[in-house]
């Protein structure tokens, strides 16, 4: 089991660390109010997570994460 971030392959088994950041209107790094809600999308189209705050971590101001299994019957494409 490898962890990967944006941008790498990844395989089956992998976990993918999702980050995000928020700003507010004049550039600076912001906490929300409560934790973001995520959705992730099959590149069948189906969704299998989500909508859901369940799960989201903070890193640091502004920032938020959350880390996705992909599993062994995951499909393959742009998610």
């Amino acid at each position: 089991m490898a962890i990967k971030s944006r941008g790498q392959i990844v395989n089956q088994t992998d976990i993918v660390q999702l980050n995000v950041n928020f700003y507010d209107s004049q550039g600076e790094l912001v906490d929300l109010p409560n934790f973001p809600s995520i959705r992730i999308i099959q590149p069948s189209g189906n969704v299998i997570l989500g909508p859901t705050a369940s799960g989201v971590y903070r890193i640091g101001v502004g920032n938020y994460g959350f880390d996705y299994s992909l599993g062994v019957n995951s499909s393959l494409g742009v998610w």
